[in-house]
Formats: structure tokens, C-alpha cells, sequence
């Protein structure tokens, strides 16, 4: 390996852990304030909540079943795509009587 190669995977490294660091900014602020909202997580984050793997978020992202844009190269799930995940869904009891 050269030292053009090993700056460029330092560099690679230094930016995926300042964008960590900026998740966790936001999540903090926005669990210590109440005016501040999470807008948005990532694969990782939904998998913890659903009691899953990540991949498995990411399948249902890549099937469409659940929404999601990239930015910054990481997957953004809004929070409304999570929360629809995380409600149950309205039971239907078959049809209503007169």
C-alpha cells in the first residue's frame, strides 16, 4: 500500500465517523428538548426499534415497503415511515351489520 492509499481510507473512515457524530448530535438535542423532532433515522436505528437485522430494513426499503432517500450515503428513514412501521394495523372484524 501506498500513503495516497492509506490517507484516502483515513480520510474515507474520519468522514462516516463525523456523519456518526452528527446523527448523534441531532439525537441528543433531540432528546433533551422538546421542541426538537428526530425527522429521520437510519437502517441500524429501525432495526433496533423492530427487533430486527438491518438488512432486513434495507429489503424492505429496496422493495418499496418502506420509504427512504439517500443522503450522504446512508440511507434516511422519516420518522413517519417508522412510525406507520411501528402502529398496528386497524383489525377488521368482517363485515358490518345493519
Amino acid at each position: 500500500m501506498n500513503a495516497f492509499t492509506d490517507a484516502a481510507r483515513e480520510h474515507e473512515a474520519l468522514t462516516r465517523r463525523v456523519k456518526q457524530l452528527e446523527i448523534d448530535v441531532r439525537t441528543l438535542l433531540s432528546r433533551r428538548s422538546g421542541e426538537l423532532e428526530r425527522t429521520a433515522y437510519r437502517p441500524r436505528e429501525v432495526a433496533q426499534m423492530l427487533g430486527c437485522h438491518p438488512q432486513t430494513v434495507r429489503d424492505l426499503i429496496n422493495s418499496g415497503r418502506l420509504r427512504a432517500e439517500r443522503m450522504n450515503g446512508w440511507w434516511a428513514i422519516p420518522a413517519a415511515a417508522v412510525n406507520q412501521l411501528l402502529e398496528p394495523e386497524p383489525q377488521h372484524s368482517g363485515p358490518q351489520q345493519p
